[in-house]
C-alpha cells in the first residue's frame, strides 16, 4: 500500500515537467519589412481637350504685334507608366499625340504684321507630340500632379505680304520646344481612372521668309479623359 501511494505521489509531480514537455518552442513571426518603392504599371489614356491662347506675330521696325489665338478640339492618345511611388509621393512619364482641328480664325487688324488688305494672319497646329515627367501626391482616391518635358508639332501660319516685302510670308514645319502643366487622377476602380490636365506648350520660334516677322509659337491645352491600366 505504502509502495503504490509513493508511485502514486511521483507520478504526479513529474505530470508538469512532462506536460511542459510537449509545449513546442514560441516561434516569433518574422518581422514585415517597410514598405518600398515599387513599380505600379502601364496604362494608355484618351483625352478629347479644347486648345486657347496662341502665338503673337511680331513685326519689328515698327514695334507692332497681333496675337494669333488658336482654338478647337482636339483628341489625344497615350501611354503612361508610374515608375514608384513612396509614401505619397508618385513619381512617372507620359508620351501622347494630339490631333484635330486646331487653327485660328483669319485676322484681319490696324497693326502690322495683319493689316487689312494685306493678306492677315492665321496658324494651325496639325499635330502636337509630348513626352513628360509626371510628379504627384496621391491622397485617397485622387492625385494632383505636375507634369513638365518636351514637345513637339507640326505646324504652319502666315503674316501678311506687306510685312516681308511683298513675298509669301508663312511658315510650314516641324518645330521642337517644351511643355508643363498641372493635373489630376482620380481612380474609379483597379483598371480605370479619371484625368483631367492643362498644358502649356512652347514650340519655339517659326522661321518667317523675312526677318522683319518674329513669332514665339505659344499655346494652351486643357484635356479630359481616362486611363485604362493594363
Amino acid at each position: 500500500m505504502v509502495r503504490l501511494f509513493v508511485s502514486a505521489s511521483l507520478a504526479l509531480m513529474t505530470m508538469p515537467a512532462f506536460a511542459g514537455g510537449m509545449t513546442g518552442p514560441v516561434v516569433e513571426p518574422d518581422p514585415i519589412p517597410a514598405a518600398a518603392a515599387k513599380s505600379l504599371g502601364w496604362y494608355g489614356y484618351g483625352m478629347i481637350g479644347g486648345t486657347f491662347d496662341g502665338p503673337s506675330y511680331r513685326y519689328a521696325p515698327e514695334d507692332q504685334a497681333t496675337d494669333v489665338d488658336l482654338s478647337g478640339p482636339s483628341l489625344t492618345v497615350g501611354i503612361g507608366r508610374e515608375i514608384s511611388r513612396r509614401g505619397a509621393l508618385s513619381i512617372g512619364f507620359e508620351a501622347d499625340l494630339t490631333a484635330g482641328g486646331i487653327d485660328s480664325a483669319h485676322i484681319e487688324g490696324g497693326t502690322v504684321p495683319c493689316l487689312t488688305g494685306e493678306g492677315g494672319c492665321e496658324a494651325a497646329v496639325d499635330w502636337l507630340a509630348t513626352a513628360r515627367l509626371v510628379l504627384g501626391w496621391k491622397t485617397g482616391n485622387t492625385m494632383p500632379y505636375m507634369t513638365a518635358g518636351l514637345a513637339a508639332g507640326d505646324i504652319s501660319g502666315f503674316a501678311d505680304a506687306g510685312a516681308c516685302g511683298y513675298i509669301a510670308c508663312g511658315f510650314d514645319g516641324t518645330e521642337t520646344g517644351w511643355t508643363a502643366g498641372l493635373g489630376f487622377r482620380h481612380e474609379l476602380s483597379d483598371r480605370w481612372a479619371l484625368k483631367g490636365e492643362v498644358l502649356y506648350i512652347d514650340l519655339g520660334s517659326p522661321d518667317f521668309p523675312s526677318a522683319s516677322v518674329t513669332s514665339d509659337f505659344t499655346f494652351s491645352q486643357v484635356r479630359l479623359g481616362t486611363i485604362y491600366k493594363f
